[in-house]
């Protein structure tokens, strides 16, 4: 980055349990907006819980530093990776696999366990033996033909996946995030961070809401919820949303619509360092 995400001017809201600070749309130091102007829905995940963490653009860059420095640290890591994307307008079924994963040369292989449709169904990628090909052993009577061979951008793959397998990891999705982020400041408009103390999966994590309320050609989504491991400072969950709810968040039982998610990826049950080698991804 030319120059760390803009601090000054961050104002604290003083509500119970968040914390908002705009990232200035301009390098002036200004920020854009008053701070809790809006309220912030929750999200599907759990209401956050205890006294706020980190707050705002602070918190943010600070997030984005510690969990890419924790990232290149690993040399692999094993994981429950459950996923829900829309596609074609239609958000479709929460679906779960175990995820292998070697941080460099990259390789990635995963197994779906849920829903029946796709139980069994086998994707694995190396960047050491096949740079730039999948392999795909699908689900039901087929697998017993084995696996075969794609371009990891093969358009009848990506029909049915938002992204192609290599950027299924952790990585890719910080990326994703850092871009998205990156790309905001360069259009110099605000985005609106929120963050809290939770809990996800038996975890203790810090929750990070983003707001981009100004709309553009390239915005990914109006509203992005994160969740970060506290001890591994790695990224648990990831939400995103088409559009920002209005709801009163002190409201029980109060969550967006279904029909407002884009994609929801997360990375539980994770195991770092067990020694994968090249077959796990090569045969």
């Amino acid at each position: 980055m030319r120059r760390r995400l803009a601090i000054l001017g961050v104002v604290l809201a003083g509500w119970s349990g968040w914390g908002l600070a705009p990232i200035p749309a301009s390098g002036d130091g200004r920020p854009s907006g008053s701070a809790g102007a809006s309220a912030v829905p929750p999200s599907l995940s759990e209401p956050a819980k205890g006294t706020p963490g980190m707050r705002g653009a602070e918190g943010l860059s600070a997030m984005l530093r510690e969990a890419t420095t924790a990232h290149a640290q690993l040399r692999d890591y094993t994981c429950t990776f459950t996923r829900q994307e829309r596609r074609h307008g239609v958000l479709g079924p929460e679906e779960v696999a175990r995820m292998q994963v070697r941080v460099q040369p990259l390789g990635v292989r995963v197994r779906f366990t849920h829903p029946s449709a796709i139980t069994g169904m086998e994707l694995a990628y190396s960047a050491q033996t096949r740079p730039g090909k999948i392999r795909l052993r699908p689900a039901g009577p087929a697998a017993l033909h084995g696996f075969r061979l794609l371009e990891a951008d093969d358009p009848t793959f990506l029909a049915n996946h938002r992204y192609p397998l290599p950027e299924w990891t952790i990585a890719a999705l910080l990326q994703r995030l850092t871009a998205t982020v990156e790309r905001e400041r360069n259009l110099r408009n605000p985005i609106e961070v929120f963050t809290a103390d939770d809990r996800y999966a038996q975890q203790e994590v810090t929750r990070y809401e983003l707001l981009l309320r100004r709309p553009h050609a390239f915005r990914t989504a109006a509203r992005i919820v994160l969740l970060v491991d506290k001890k591994s400072k790695l990224p648990l969950r990831y939400e995103a949303y088409a559009s920002i709810p209005t709801a009163d968040p002190t409201a029980s039982g109060v969550s967006p619509a279904r029909s407002d998610v884009l994609e929801m990826y997360s990375y539980t049950d994770l195991q770092f360092n067990t020694g994968l080698s090249e077959k796990v991804f090569a045969e």
